[in-house]
């Protein structure tokens, strides 16, 4: 997703060096962009959709990347507990460990 903000600075540039020379509009929407980027990964929620993505795969697979979950940050804890009652095995016991840390 960062590459996608790139890329939205990058193409203003470009419409800032071939159309448009006022330096106010390249800064303006450079800004909104970031605003925009900022919100949206706000909205999204990256962990929590990775950990609820590991936890499908372990429904349908039985295997799951207990490491990786927990090295997830705390928006991702809704998504843990959910884990923690789903997952057995030493798995379990990570996920498990982990959020009592994170009390």
């Amino acid at each position: 997703s960062f590459v996608v903000l790139l890329a939205v600075t990058f193409a203003s540039l470009l419409y800032k060096i071939f159309v448009d020379i006022r330096n106010e509009t390249f800064a303006l929407r450079t800004f909104l962009s970031v605003v925009l980027f900022v919100a949206a990964m706000n909205l999204l929620n990256p962990d929590a959709y990775i950990a609820s993505k590991n936890i499908e795969r372990y429904q349908s697979t039985g295997k799951i990347d207990a490491e990786h979950m927990i090295s997830l940050s705390d928006d991702a804890v809704p998504e843990l507990s959910r884990a923690s009652t789903i997952v057995e095995s030493e798995a379990r016991e990570a996920i498990m460990t982990d959020l009592v840390k994170r009390n």
